[in-house]
C-alpha cells in the first residue's frame, strides 16, 4: 500500500487485502480533523446508497475519535520535522548497529555533535533503552 506520508510507510497490511500499489490515507485521532473527516464519509456513503450499517461503524469509530481527542488532545495536523525524521532513523538502528556507531564514530555526524538535539536522542537510546556496551558486543566490534 502507497501512503500520502513517507514516515508511514511502515504501516502495511500483513493480510495482503490492500494491492501495494493502492493508494491509502491514514487518519490518526490525535489529528483534529479526523473524527469531521469519518464523519462527511459516513454521511456521503448513505447519500449514495452505501451500507448504512458500515457507515455506522465509521460515526461510531468517529465518536471513539472524539473521546481519544478530549482524554489526551487534539492538533492540526502536520509534517514531521528533520528531527523527527533522525529519531525515526535511529529507532530503526539494532543495539549491534549502535554501538558500533559510538565506537567507530562512522555514522551521521548530528548522533555525535553535542549542539544536535540528536545527539542526545542517540545517546538515551543506546545507554538508557539498550544498556549501552555489553560485553559481547564490545568484543564482536572489536577495535
Amino acid at each position: 500500500m502507497i501512503h500520502a506520508r513517507k514516515d508511514y510507510d511502515h504501516i502495511q497490511d500483513p493480510s495482503g487485502k490492500i494491492a501495494a500499489d493502492e493508494p491509502v490515507f491514514l487518519l490518526r485521532a490525535k489529528d483534529v480533523l479526523a473524527p469531521m473527516c469519518l464523519i462527511l464519509w459516513a454521511e456521503e456513503l448513505i447519500t449514495r446508497g452505501g451500507d448504512k450499517e458500515m457507515a455506522g461503524m465509521v460515526a461510531d469509530h468517529a465518536a471513539k475519535m472524539i473521546d481519544w481527542q478530549e482524554k489526551n488532545g487534539c492538533k492540526l495536523p502536520d509534517l514531521p520535522g528533520p528531527l523527527d525524521e533522525l529519531k525515526a532513523e535511529v529507532d530503526k538502528l539494532s543495539h549491534f548497529e549502535m554501538c558500533k556507531m559510538w565506537r567507530s564514530g562512522n555514522a551521521n555526524p548530528a548522533y555525535f555533535d553535542n549542539t544536535n538535539p540528536i545527539s542526545k536522542y542517540f545517546s538515551d537510546r543506546l545507554f538508557g533503552h539498550f544498556g549501552g556496551f555489553t560485553p559481547e558486543i564490545s568484543k564482536q566490534i572489536g577495535w
